[in-house]
């Protein structure tokens, strides 16, 4: 079986309906999403819905969860978040129905799959904090402490860097990030899981961000940040 690991979409739908384009050329058989649907881009309604249409398992990242404590009464948490990320959260929070807001805050911090017989773990930062950054350059205690959950794969996002380290027979994996790359290399990144032979390829699919930054453009003029970061390169 082939897995699509995907992370971070950050509610960009042209990134994102590119990796399931090259889900569909790759056979990939399921899916799986390791947090953070909503923040910096503006389309998480559409994103949602192909989520559900891929029958992709999900989890919670921090962004979701900042709309989440606003959506429960936290209002002293909107303006801080926009300052800081853009008015993406808060666009969401006003054009997703109910339906759609009550369904991501009732995801999971972290999940357990039984995939063709391997153990996998889905977390977004860490599997001890969803906030832990685990950055490419991570020591070894660091990796032993993700070996130590005893799963055969740990799948994390959270920091937009695409890492595959294989600890003691076991794959950590981080398929990098569909929305906002952070790695300099333009793009959509995930990864497929073949299960057949337990091998990881990454993957990044390139698209026209030009749509994506003439919205920020329009809705965060004053955050240079979201559009240069979708084009950087060293």
């Amino acid at each position: 079986m082939k897995v699509g690991i995907i992370s971070d979409i950050h509610g960009n739908l042209p990134a994102l309906e590119v990796v399931f384009k090259a889900g569909k050329k790759n056979n990939i058989e399921q899916w799986v999403f390791l947090g953070d649907l909503v923040g910096y881009y503006y389309w998480p309604y559409e994103c949602i819905q192909l989520l559900d249409e891929h029958s992709v398992s999900c989890i919670s990242g921090n962004h979701d969860r900042m709309l989440c404590d606003i959506y429960n009464g936290n209002n002293d948490l909107l303006k801080k978040i926009t300052l800081k990320y853009g008015v993406a959260i808060n666009q969401a929070l006003k054009s997703l129905p109910d339906e759609q807001l009550k369904w991501l805050c009732s995801l999971p911090s972290k999940k357990e799959l039984s995939i063709d017989g391997y153990n996998v773990l889905l977390c977004h930062g860490s599997p001890w904090n969803m906030d832990f950054y685990v950055y490419p350059d991570a020591n070894a205690s660091i990796r032993n402490r993700m070996i130590e959950t005893g799963h055969d794969l740990i799948l994390f996002g959270h920091t937009h860097y695409p890492v595959v380290w294989r600890e003691s027979g076991k794959f950590i994996v981080n398929p990098g990030s569909v929305g906002q790359p952070r790695d300099f290399k333009p793009g959509a990144s995930w990864a497929i899981w073949d299960t057949t032979d337990n091998k990881i390829i990454q993957k990044r699919e390139y698209y026209d961000y030009n749509h994506v930054i003439k919205a920020c453009c329009q809705y965060d003029p004053g955050n240079l940040y979201l559009q240069n970061v979708l084009t950087r390169r060293k």
